[in-house]
């Protein structure tokens, strides 16, 4: 007679093992559906994006080339407590200006945009949307739909228009800017093709929360300039970090390296000129700390380039110090800015 095997007390032990892991196999593929289905998956992706690459050059894409200023905020890199505490005017408005959008287009600007370039009379944003949804709400309130480079545009005769490009880049503003921001990106006019832009831009750094530049013409400076020891920047360029404070870093491009030279003699003395700061302000305490934070700065040229590079931190105390400052002014205006949004609000636009 055979005999039967053994008994092997490892194996119930065994199947549970791998029952578990498809219960967590399974847990793993719901939370993603949920996070998918929420939009906190692509968020988190998003903020992982952000964090690693922060260069977005495809989204300056959609800026006609000829555009001389923009600004380019990343939301996942900056800390809205350098905006002021819960409750405030600035937090307020801003809290109710997405509510109000949310309502009437279905985008959370908190949860379904990555980044955003602004530049005159144009919105740029990547983000999760849906053009569906959207071209739904906004017929409700008689936005037409036309077709562009294979985009649909939802324009309302004479005000604004909206169009979104597979459903990752939104373009807002007057039909004829989204049209030209489409068209841009299209046929490869887009700012960056502009070399001296990007170079600023990259220069200075894409991982700033608020990144903008302005210039004043390209092409560098003219010989009668150079000869004639011009003085006038050239450009400027802003990146702002919002961590542990406010950091601001600033770049002016001048005509020529020793213009920047001499640019940087004239801060240098302006910022020693304490007395002259406190009538810029108007105000003794806020003089006092406009001069803490210009002693505080740095000032610095490079040989090799026509820039003057200015550095300053401000404390979250000197935020709030400053902040404090300016209340009283503030109080000034606010029954002003009251009755104007109250006009606002009672009288129908034309």
């Amino acid at each position: 007679m055979s005999k039967s095997p053994a008994p092997n007390p490892s194996a119930p032990a065994s199947r549970k093992r791998r029952g578990w892991k498809w219960i967590f196999l399974g847990l793993l593929v719901l939370v993603g559906v949920i996070g998918w289905a929420s939009g906190l998956l692509g968020f988190g992706l998003a903020a992982l994006r952000s964090a690693t690459f922060p260069s977005d050059r495809s989204l300056v894409a959609y800026v006609p080339v000829e555009t001389s200023a923009l600004v380019v905020i990343d939301p996942h890199q900056l800390d809205l407590k350098s905006l002021g505490a819960d409750g405030g005017k600035l937090r307020e408005a801003i809290d109710g200006r997405r509510v109000d959008l949310e309502r009437a287009t279905g985008i959370d600007l908190a949860l379904d945009v990555d980044k955003v370039v602004l530049a005159p009379g144009l919105v740029v944003a990547r983000g999760r949307f849906d053009a569906k949804a959207l071209m739904a709400r906004l017929a409700e309130r008689r936005y037409l739909p036309s077709e562009h480079r294979g985009a649909t545009v939802l324009e309302r005769a004479g005000e604004d228009a909206v169009a979104i490009v597979d459903d990752a880049i939104l373009l807002y503003g007057s039909g004829a800017s989204v049209v030209g921001a489409l068209d841009a990106a299209g046929d490869g006019r887009g700012l960056d093709s502009a070399p001296a832009t990007m170079e600023r831009l990259d220069a200075l750094g894409w991982d700033h929360p608020v990144l903008a530049t302005m210039s004043f013409g390209e092409g560098g400076a003219s010989l009668r300039e150079i000869l004639t020891g011009a003085t006038g920047p050239r450009a400027f360029t802003l990146g702002v970090s919002t961590k542990g404070g406010v950091d601001v870093d600033l770049v002016v491009e001048a005509a020529s390296v020793g213009a920047a030279t001499d640019l940087a003699k004239l801060l240098e003395e302006r910022r020693k000129d304490v007395e002259g700061l406190r009538k810029l302000a108007g105000d003794e305490a806020l003089g006092a700390k406009l001069a803490e934070l210009a002693a505080g700065a740095t000032i610095t040229t490079a040989a090799e380039r026509p820039d003057v590079r200015i550095h300053a931190h401000v404390s979250p105390e000197t935020v709030e110090a400053v902040g404090q400052s300016l209340g009283r002014f503030g109080a000034q205006f606010e029954d002003a800015y009251g009755l104007m949004r109250l006009y606002q609000l009672l009288v129908p636009s034309p």
